[in-house]
């Protein structure tokens, strides 16, 4: 069984199949499981109910030297949005700068799975969304009136890892607070909120999340918003069709504002003299932004990425259920 064949299974065409099992694999590599596979099985039933569209056709609805809008139909981001991106390193190629709005799409997994193909064309990359309905309490309200936005940087730094900066508006993302629920983790204090408003502290009374930093997290999301909102889509301040959702992506082309080699040299040396600043008690070292997730990438590429073993009952119950042999486990 592949990721890939699973899909294929439930309609989606083996290409599109294998960009979106390459950008899942791809969070897994860097352990951001609540994006990576562990959405399987959720995505394999929003194909067999229709939420997600198994065959979209994708339409560019405006196109520009730099900009484009594109309609999703309902497809799945993953497919969508590695297209947005290489339409919007193209456009930076020739202008500098390449910008690319999706409208009426879903889920796209990690955003910074999609900044990353910029930084690997040596040039700047960006990428947010809307979260889908308000599922974050805005700063000082009691409800939901946010959406949880993923903020996603990765900056080339020539012969050092990507600098890639990735989070969300929320304290944490709903699929990573599901997954410390799994592994049986403490909810963090100041993480979420009870029905009634107030601090929650076990799991079985939180219901929403707050924003990170207050003020600051709650400002970011509703600037992010509006951003994916030049597809032509709304802000997620009230509930829609359920799972719908716009992504921005931008691409900046090094060259076009500096010389390129000059660039990287410094990109590196910063973050070679970074890396160096003496750890403050209790850290054994300074990382910059992705580079633990970087490291652990290259490692698990090696020996195999580790995951809970209700994700992999959850893989192989999906596998079987679609006539596949589930072969996830190793060992």
């Amino acid at each position: 069984m592949t990721c890939s064949s699973v899909y294929q299974a439930v309609g989606v065409s083996a290409a599109d199949a294998d960009v979106i099992a390459d950008r899942q694999v791809w969070a897994d590599l860097r352990s951001v499981f609540s994006h990576g596979t562990r959405l399987l099985p959720r995505y394999v039933q929003a194909f067999q109910s229709g939420e997600y569209n198994a065959q979209p056709t994708i339409v560019v609805v405006r196109d520009g030297p730099s900009c484009a809008t594109l309609n999703a139909d309902r497809g799945i981001g993953h497919v969508v949005a590695r297209r947005a991106m290489a339409m919007a390193i193209e456009k930076a190629r020739l202008v500098g700068v390449g910008v690319v709005t999706i409208g009426n799409s879903v889920h796209f997994g990690a955003a910074s799975a999609y900044s990353i193909l910029a930084a690997e064309e040596g040039m700047i990359g960006f990428t947010t969304s809307t979260g889908g309905p308000p599922n974050v309490v805005v700063f000082g309200g009691r409800e939901p009136g946010l959406s949880n936005n993923p903020v996603a940087w990765a900056v080339p730094a020539g012969p050092e890892p990507p600098i890639v900066l990735d989070f969300g508006c929320g304290v944490a993302a709903h699929n990573h607070v599901n997954t410390l629920k799994m592994y049986g983790e403490p909810l963090p204090a100041g993480w979420m909120l009870t029905k009634e408003g107030t601090p929650a502290r076990t799991w079985d009374e939180a219901v929403h999340v707050l924003p990170f930093g207050g003020a600051k997290g709650s400002g970011i999301s509703i600037i992010t918003s509006a951003l994916a909102a030049l597809s032509g889509g709304h802000m997620p301040t009230e509930k829609k069709t359920p799972g719908l959702q716009e992504h921005f992506l931008m691409a900046l082309d090094v060259g076009h504002f500096c010389d390129r080699d000059e660039y990287l040299a410094e990109i590196a040396r910063a973050s070679q003299s970074i890396r160096q600043i003496p750890p403050a008690p209790g850290f054994d070292r300074v990382y910059l932004p992705g580079e633990i997730e970087w490291l652990r990438s290259q490692r698990w590429r090696e020996t195999g990425i580790p995951i809970h073993r209700d994700q992999v009952t959850e893989l192989e119950r999906t596998a079987i259920n679609l006539g596949h042999p589930a072969d996830v486990r190793k060992n």
